[in-house]
């Protein structure tokens, strides 16, 4: 298996590394990450020249408090600039907010939708994910993968998805599916969309463990 060592990926990616000091400093201390990647260093170099992020992602935080949209949101409530929309969004006392956590370990992701899957149904984005993707494992992000994302690149001082919306594979109890978008000054806006639902913003903005 392909290795690359986390100066290399530093040298890599630059800014667009997110490394656990950011969000350490949003939910507290992180579990360190490993000083390697299982990627190739040509792969992760033509990965960032296309833009995209490497961020590490905890399950939890040092002291084993699970990392969950409510988390989240409790976190950010002081500066919802930073945060979700809204001083109680509609989703944090449901039962996926305080369930779903990311998947530990260093990942991949682009900071915009891949241009094929916007405008889009669920379904259609899926096919266009699959076709370009071929034999790599990207995939939907969870909404909480997204929103720690977010919140990550917002705390090494840029913002993603400003005027985009990233399609999660996360389904709110109504069967409707987790998209998160439109961060502005107010904050990360959250909505759960059926599967017929399309636009010209809304895409999908796929990760890759590394």
């Amino acid at each position: 298996m392909a290795s690359l060592s986390l100066a290399d990926a530093r040298r890599i990616f630059g800014a667009r590394l997110l490394g656990p000091e950011g969000m350490g400093r949003v939910v507290g201390d992180l579990p360190s990450p490993p000083e390697s990647l299982s990627i190739d260093a040509d792969l992760a170099t033509r990965l960032a020249r296309e833009g995209c992020a490497l961020v590490w992602r905890a399950t939890a935080t040092a002291d084993g408090r699970p990392i969950t949209l409510a988390r989240l949101h409790e976190a950010t409530a002081a500066d919802r600039s930073r945060g979700f929309k809204g001083e109680e969004p509609w989703f944090v006392d449901l039962p996926f907010a305080a369930e779903e956590t990311p998947e530990t370990g260093w990942a991949v992701f682009a900071r915009a939708p891949w241009p094929e899957t916007l405008n889009r149904t669920f379904g259609a984005g899926d096919a266009a994910l699959r076709t370009r993707a071929g034999s790599f494992a990207w995939r939907r992000r969870r909404a909480v993968e997204i929103a720690y994302d977010c919140f990550a690149a917002a705390a090494a001082g840029e913002r993603v998805l400003e005027r985009a919306w990233d399609w999660s594979g996360t389904a709110s109890t109504d069967g409707g599916l987790l998209t998160l978008g439109g961060f502005g000054d107010a904050g990360l806006e959250v909505i759960a969309y059926s599967r017929a639902v399309k636009h010209d913003a809304l895409g999908i903005c796929p990760t890759l463990l590394a």
